[in-house]
């Protein structure tokens, strides 16, 4: 702002100095009143002109699929939907917290799927053994299955790895959880 000033300042000395050689007079009233105006016009053009340059750029810097999720995401009315979603996803956390459990990791689709075909492999493999098998190993299934529900994804990945390698049931086991859970469609196939 003060170099603004400045320059206005220096608008009407000029516009003075300009005016007074046309008319042949020392100051001319008229001339710095039309070189502030003048210079007020263009300072503030220039400054609207790049002004929209910047927000062009700011906007064309996002693909336009990415540009309409957040105004999708910003509009009132999807507000309301995030916000009931976030408190529905704490009451769940409270609600674990309170039976003294922790919650599980929250994960996106893409890496949810992967979680759930390692579950259902180790209930496959859990449950293929008689009774008094299952009850020795009880806790230590319990205690890897609530392992695996806190695991990150790169974890997740390199159980995955190691499962591809020695099973040969992944693909009935990726339909199954894909049949048990229908939000998965979104995500492309892991094992053909």
């Amino acid at each position: 702002m003060r170099m603004f000033a400045l320059v206005i300042i220096a608008a009407v000395i000029i516009g003075c100095f300009v005016g007074g050689e046309i008319f042949s007079t020392s100051f001319s009233l008229t001339s710095a009143v039309a070189g502030v105006v003048g210079t007020f016009a263009v300072l503030m053009g220039l400054g609207a002109y790049f002004s929209s340059q910047k927000e062009k750029k700011k906007a064309s810097n996002l693909p336009p699929e990415i540009r309409g999720v957040f105004d999708r995401m910003l509009k009132p009315s999807d507000e309301t939907v995030v916000t009931s979603t976030i408190v529905n996803l704490i009451e769940q956390d409270r609600e674990e917290f309170r039976a003294g459990r922790v919650p599980d990791r929250r994960l996106i689709p893409h890496h949810a799927i992967k979680r759930d075909i390692i579950l259902e492999a180790f209930n496959i493999d859990y449950f293929r053994l008689n009774d008094r098998m299952q009850e020795l190993n009880k806790a230590d299934f319990e205690e890897k299955i609530a392992g695996i529900k806190q695991m990150h994804h790169t974890e997740l990945d390199g159980i995955l790895n190691v499962m591809s390698d020695e099973r040969t049931n992944l693909v009935d086991i990726e339909n199954h959880v894909r049949q048990s859970k229908t939000g998965y469609i979104i995500v492309p196939r892991l094992f053909d």
